[in-house]
């Protein structure tokens, strides 16, 4: 009766994931490999934590599970799709996974991951701009990356990238990239040296 269960909830992970791909692609198809395929710390290879394994696994299962629209399968399906795909590509680059609690549950508190997770996948079911899944994908991905992003703060970040336009995160991408020092834009460049030249006269004014 069990082996009966998991196979059918392995239908309904394969059936879920699959779905994404409208969007994704050939990613769907890699995504089923991390999540079904061995054990849970599968994903990403063996250096991935079987903890975070196990909260995209169980995302995932859980929305499979849910009465979603077609669309709305599409989308979520996608986000746990480039979310595993991010995963891999942060740890085969050598970024370490978050040392503290923010993956671990407790007896009758799940973990912070799995619930910023099922917000990620909420705000993804919702989202009628689809150009914005890739974002709600990485930022699912970055926060098992990023120690000093607490409960409060990723709950934030997820309300805001929720209230945001497609433009709007194209726009705070690109000077994120800016203010990295990756990508050089004429324009940052003058607005920071108009405001360099007024601080410069006003420090000379106030000092004389």
């Amino acid at each position: 009766m069990n082996d009966r269960r998991g196979e059918a909830s392995e239908e309904s992970l394969v059936e879920f994931l699959n779905a994404g791909s409208e969007i994704t692609g050939s990613l769907a198809a890699a995504t089923i490999g991390l999540l079904i395929a061995g054990p849970p710390g599968a994903l990403a290879g063996a250096a991935a934590s079987p903890v975070l394994a196990r909260t995209i696994r169980g995302v995932a299962l859980e929305f499979a599970g849910r009465m979603l629209s077609q669309r709305e399968r599409v989308k979520a399906a996608s986000v746990i799709e480039i979310a595993a795909n991010r995963i891999q590509e942060k740890i085969q680059l050598g970024y370490e996974l978050r040392s503290d609690d923010f993956l671990v549950s407790e007896p009758g508190r799940r973990s912070v991951a799995d619930e910023v997770a099922e917000g990620v996948l909420i705000s993804a079911q919702r989202e009628h701009e689809e150009r914005k899944l890739p974002y709600l994908g990485n930022f699912l991905a970055n926060i098992a990356f990023e120690d000093d992003l607490n409960r409060s703060q990723a709950n934030l970040l997820l309300r805001l990238a929720d209230r945001l336009s497609y433009r709007q995160l194209c726009l705070l991408a690109i000077f994120g990239r800016y203010l990295e020092g990756r990508m050089s834009f004429p324009i940052f460049e003058m607005a920071r040296l108009r405001i360099s030249s007024r601080t410069n006269r006003q420090r000379r004014a106030l000092s004389s």
